[in-house]
């Protein structure tokens, strides 16, 4: 018996290693990023640690809590997937509801989550100046009604500063919104149009500054794509 629930913890510990907030994050994410660990293996790759070691656990777990209790519960097998499935699936509608009361009364830049998946830009050069078209999608759990968005974009970007822009928002509602920046004054030396998505932010609220990064892998469809005009 002390074998089993042994098992159960370690099918317990590989679920929350892979189940997602309504961030898109996971808490194999988050656990890692506390003790100071990239949940990522390598500097651009797939091998995404918390989701391997999460289905790690989950089969240990899941084969030895079958192999234990299956003599006295035959249907136990069904029983663990179907809560599992179900558990990843109520878990980001939890937390969703749940920020939203734990943070009702927040202001300025705690009352904000930046979803960064759902984030992307069109950016057009010519001579020097640089026009970016951007969609972000903001968690507002608490009443501000207003944010200084800027973004921040790396390699051969890094050197266009785009001005904030600052935009309204709903209190204590998911909102998705569009904004226009410019980055004047620099000497661009290519001319066309590209496509970022999962991009990073810079928001300001109260005169108070937050950093968001960019997501970080992006497979190729997501890297930017340059056409001349």
């Amino acid at each position: 018996m002390k074998k089993g629930l042994i098992y159960i913890f370690v099918l317990c510990v590989g679920v929350l290693m892979l189940v997602r907030s309504h961030l898109h994050v996971s808490l194999g994410d988050n656990i890692f990023s506390a003790a100071g660990i990239s949940p990522w293996l390598g500097k651009n790759t797939r091998f995404h640690l918390p989701v391997i070691l999460g289905f790690i656990l989950l089969l240990i777990g899941m084969i030895g809590t079958v192999k234990i209790y299956k003599p006295r519960y035959p249907k136990i097998l069904s029983r663990i997937i179907i809560a599992c499935v179900a558990f990843m699936l109520i878990f980001p509608l939890a937390s969703e509801k749940l920020m939203f009361v734990l943070k009702h009364n927040s202001n300025g830049t705690h009352s904000i989550d930046y979803l960064v998946e759902n984030s992307e830009c069109h950016i057009k050069t010519s001579d020097n100046e640089a026009k970016a078209k951007c969609s972000f999608t903001f968690y507002n759990y608490g009443a501000e009604n207003s944010i200084t968005i800027q973004p921040v974009f790396e390699d051969r970007y890094g050197d266009l500063n785009f001005e904030a822009s600052t935009v309204s928002i709903i209190p204590h509602s998911k909102v998705s919104l569009t904004a226009e920046f410019i980055a004047e004054g620099h000497e661009i030396d290519w001319s066309g149009s590209g496509y970022f998505k999962g991009v990073g932010i810079e928001v300001e609220m109260d005169g108070v500054k937050k950093r968001y990064n960019k997501f970080k892998y992006l497979t190729i469809k997501e890297l930017p794509i340059w056409t001349t005009p």
